[in-house]
């Protein structure tokens, strides 16, 4: 994939999948992450920081917010570490964020953070 075209479908990704309204896990830290690296590169290139930011933010709301930022990234150096960053992010997006399990073949089990089960035995 091309590397804007990857830069911007990690973070469209992001923002479809909630992850900048979400508490602290492995895909926040990869999306804020992202986040900083690409408004620091159109930082550099000459777009203002909170433009940069914006750009950033509402990039999942149109596809003519997709267009702009893909067109002020022409102008970026985007080098390795936005690069990875974005693919990361991907990757940790389709793994499901923070945890992959597998509990198919579990009963009363409870997946998630801060989770409460209360089990009670009946003896015959």
């Amino acid at each position: 994939m091309e590397p804007i075209t990857l830069v911007v479908t990690a973070l469209v990704a992001a923002v479809k999948a909630g992850v900048a309204k979400v508490g602290e896990s492995a895909a926040v830290e990869a999306y804020q992450a992202l986040k900083r690296l690409v408004v620091d590169r159109l930082h550099r290139s000459g777009t203002t920081e909170p433009d940069g930011t914006r750009l950033v933010e509402r990039v999942g709301e149109s596809d003519g917010t997709k267009a702009a930022l893909s067109e002020a990234l022409t102008s970026a150096d985007l080098d390795q570490p936005v690069i990875d960053a974005a693919q990361r992010l991907l990757d940790l997006l389709d793994r499901g964020g923070k945890f992959v399990v597998d509990a198919s073949h579990a009963t009363g089990v409870i997946i998630g953070d801060h989770g409460v089960q209360h089990i009670t035995i009946q003896r015959p």
